[in-house]
């Protein structure tokens, strides 16, 4: 009798014991699938349309940066690229990022509201700040800045009174690629969809420079986007490491003047001027 029992209450943990291990190998699959990143097939990066003060500079000290607004030709851009960007798109949905500048705000409005039309879904559109115009002097820019020593101390890190230099903004959109992970990790239905940022020249060059680890020379060697212009950074499949990476579509490539060997993503290197003979000729990471 005292067998019997022993033996059905040895079954009876057993079979306890197996649950318990089968529900927490499903937990730990399901928290695994919540941790890992849910990368967007593309990442489009897209310039306002053109604006008051591309047409009229003085527009930065009655109005104020922020408050400039597109001309008409500005929205007809934005309409015109959204076809372009409907066929890009496809059946994917949509995950839209913009700067609240009134012209990027106009612009990321007119893309939206035709990509609806077009019946593209919308699942996500944020404003941030951290995707915001260089700011040259932090108030109504009544007087162009003196540039005159700009290229010689270094355009990248060349800083105007009282404004940023290109190294300030690439710190703030680091930050905001750092949220942009987040919302990879919590967002699923990101995974295989489009990732729209509507931003400025400076801006979209910069994420492209922290995106692709590229250094400050290279960056130095990109041009403006044309107003509405856009480049696309486009999933590519696992290398040997089994780690998916980025790579700028053939026309970004040309449309920032770059080569093609700066088209994806790769460390970022630095040749530092070192007298070290054992060191010099060498290229380090920062």
């Amino acid at each position: 009798m005292f067998q019997w029992a022993s033996t059905i209450f040895c079954s009876g943990a057993v079979l306890v014991s197996y649950i318990l291990w089968k529900r927490i190998v499903k937990l730990e699959e399901r928290l695994a699938y919540q941790k890992r990143y849910h990368k967007p097939d593309l990442i489009i990066l897209m310039r306002h349309g053109e604006s008051e003060a591309n047409i009229d500079p003085d527009k930065y000290g009655s109005i104020g940066d922020p408050n400039i607004q597109l001309t008409a030709t500005g929205i007809d851009q934005a309409i015109r690229a959204t076809h372009q960007l409907r066929t890009i798109i496809g059946n994917r949905p949509v995950f839209s990022f913009s700067s609240p500048y009134v012209r990027t705000r106009q612009t990321a409005s007119t893309v939206l509201s035709e990509l609806t039309k077009l019946n593209v879904r919308i699942l996500y559109n944020h404003e941030d700040p951290r995707i915001r115009e260089r700011e040259f002097c932090g108030s109504f820019q009544r007087n162009a800045p003196d540039r005159s020593d700009e290229d010689s101390y270094s355009r990248f890190f060349w800083r105007p009174t009282s404004g940023e230099s290109c190294a300030d903004v690439y710190d703030r959109i680091s930050l905001f690629i750092d949220s942009l992970w987040r919302v990879f990790q919590c967002q699923h239905d990101v995974e295989d969809g489009v990732v729209l940022i509507v931003s400025h020249g400076l801006a979209v060059r910069l994420f492209a420079m922290r995106w692709l680890h590229w250094s400050p020379e290279t960056f130095m060697l990109t041009r403006n986007l044309p107003n509405c212009g856009f480049i696309i950074l486009e999933k590519q499949r696992p290398r040997d490491s089994g780690s998916e990476y980025y790579k700028l579509s053939e026309e970004s490539v040309k449309l920032l003047g770059i080569s093609s060997a700066e088209s994806e993503s790769h460390p970022s290197t630095w040749p530092l001027p070192l007298h070290n003979e054992v060191l010099n000729n060498k290229k380090y990471c920062f």
